[in-house]
């Protein structure tokens, strides 16, 4: 199988054929991307989409797959390793029965991302000037009270103001 990457920012389909020899009363299949210094950057499994429904039992010889569909982030130049596995069972209690962590290699070519290990798409971005009370783009008094702000990093440098407001996460 070939892979051929940009940046990332691409939403991938990643399937995992399995057979197995043994019976799966509860079967998990995971699988980990790692960078070339074998860091571990992105991993998943289907534990958390079947855990409250009953799967159904696997039976010796039977083949199946299980196909992880995602937006596959920004990456750095270089290379990249998908590994594999399968195990029975719910995480903390399981039995792995294999593990295959090359299983496929893939080159990121071209990136803007300059630092941290990768960069997370965007979902909307933009640059807003703030106008302070005499209609001057800038900041007011007002907008740099700290108290506002729950959890808040405030640093100047050199003229620069960078003001970093506490995050929400939603659910897509």
């Amino acid at each position: 199988m070939k892979i051929i990457l940009t940046e990332g920012n691409e939403i991938v389909e990643l399937r995992i054929y399995c057979r197995t020899s043994i019976k799966l009363q509860q079967p998990v299949v995971g699988f980990s991307i790692r960078n070339q210094r074998g860091l571990e950057l992105i991993s998943d499994n289907t534990y958390i989409t079947y855990k409250d429904t009953m799967l159904p039992t696997i039976l010796p010889g039977e083949n199946f797959y299980a196909s992880f569909k995602f937006m596959l982030p920004y990456l750095k130049p270089g290379n990249y390793t998908i590994g594999g596995a399968i195990a029975d069972g719910v995480p903390g209690m399981h039995i792995q029965h294999h593990r295959r962590d090359e299983a496929l290699n893939f080159k990121v070519h071209a990136s803007h991302i300059i630092y941290g290990l990768f960069g997370v798409p965007i979902i909307a971005l933009g640059l807003v000037p703030l106008l302070n009370q005499w209609g001057v783009i800038g900041f007011s008094p007002a907008f740099l009270n700290m108290s506002d702000f729950m959890a808040s990093l405030f640093a100047a440098i050199a003229g620069l103001i960078l003001i970093i407001d506490a995050f929400k996460a939603t659910r897509l």
